[in-house]
């Protein structure tokens, strides 16, 4: 759960930084993949924890 977490907020992260070197938008788009992966990652453990509800 915890490495599932990481790395959607990683992706998010990476992906984010990514857009801004392209776009020269910086940070504007960081903190949209940080809040994406963020989103990402909590979704991802509610999914998980549903297993055992």
């Amino acid at each position: 759960m915890g490495l599932s977490s990481a790395v959607c907020v990683g992706i998010g992260v990476a992906l984010g930084i990514w857009a801004d070197d392209a776009w020269h938008t910086a940070p504007a788009l960081l903190v949209v993949g940080l809040l994406l992966g963020v989103a990402t990652a909590a979704s991802s453990v509610v999914v998980q924890i549903r297993k055992y509800l």
